[in-house]
Order: structure tokens, then sequence, then C-alpha cells
């Protein structure tokens, strides 16, 4: 499976069906996953084998995200109040509030993000990387390969598999 297909496939697929019941899991998956955005703009480097620190490549994702994010990064470090909160501890931190509809705003200090308008964020960040002919020779590089049954389905025995080294 290409970066690309995983990206389509396995991550947007599978955030679409968990915004309207389970927004949180939505959040956690997308807020991890920026960083990856960021590493598929480094094609010098294959995957799995990126030097960049996470917190280049998750700057690198968040550039692909509209302009008003700019902002949000200056003023409330979304890599360690969003990123790095859901990676180590499975929640964001204190000046970040999240909705499940709406639109971003900010009270009290405190950011407020809806997971709806994040995902449509979102969405348009991985269409810039995937369309994007510069990225196009890691994107369509094989990422990983999954164990499937008979039918396709992954089999009860999931194994990720990259081809330069198994995670």
């Amino acid at each position: 499976m290409t970066a690309k297909t995983f990206l389509e496939t396995q991550v947007v697929s599978s955030i679409s069906s968990l915004i309207e019941n389970d927004p949180f899991v939505a959040f956690t998956i997308m807020a991890i996953s920026i960083e990856f955005l960021g590493k598929g703009q480094n094609v010098k480097e294959e995957w799995g084998k990126e030097k960049e620190s996470s917190q280049e490549s998750f700057k690198k994702g968040m550039v692909l995200f509209p302009d008003e994010y700019k902002s949000y990064q200056q003023e409330y470090d979304l890599f360690h109040s969003l990123r790095c909160g859901f990676a180590h501890c499975v929640i964001q931190s204190s000046n970040i509030v999240l909705h499940r509809k709406g639109v971003h705003y900010i009270k009290d200090s405190k950011l407020h993000l809806s997971c709806e308008q994040f995902f449509a964020d979102y969405q348009t960040a991985v269409n810039k990387l995937i369309g994007a002919p510069e990225y196009s020779s890691k994107m369509e590089k094989d990422f990983f390969t999954i164990d499937t049954d008979e039918q396709g389905f992954p089999s009860s025995a999931f194994t990720a598999d990259i081809q330069t080294k198994t995670i």
C-alpha cells in the first residue's frame, strides 16, 4: 500500500467515520497524524528513516492547513498542546477545548476547535500533500503491507510492514 492510498483509505476514511460518534478519537488521530503529513513532504529520506524531529515534521504538516492555523500555532503551540498531548497523554492541554460541530473560535484565552472544521481543514491538507507533484515520489512509494484474507479484508493477525523496516 502506498502512503497516498494509506492516507485516503485508512486515515481519512477512518476519521470520517468517527466524527459523528467519537469525535475525541477523530481529534486524536488527526492531531497525531499531522506529523505524517510533514514527513510526506520530506522526499529526500525514505519512510521510517527521516531524521527530522517530530516537531519539525509537525510544523511542515501544519503549513498545509489554512492560514488561520498560523496564529493558532503561534499563540497555542499546537505541537505541544495538541499533538504531544494526544500522543503522550491521550488528551489535549487545558488551553484547548474540543467541540464536535461548529467553527473554531477563541474565548477566555482558550482555543475552541470544532472536529468538523478541523477535519475539513485536515482533508484540505491531505489533498494538498497527495496532489502536489513535488511530493509524489514519496507518496506513491510502498508504505506498508496489510495481511488480508481471501475477501481482501485485514486478517485477524493484522501486520504492518514498512518496506524498509518493520514497525
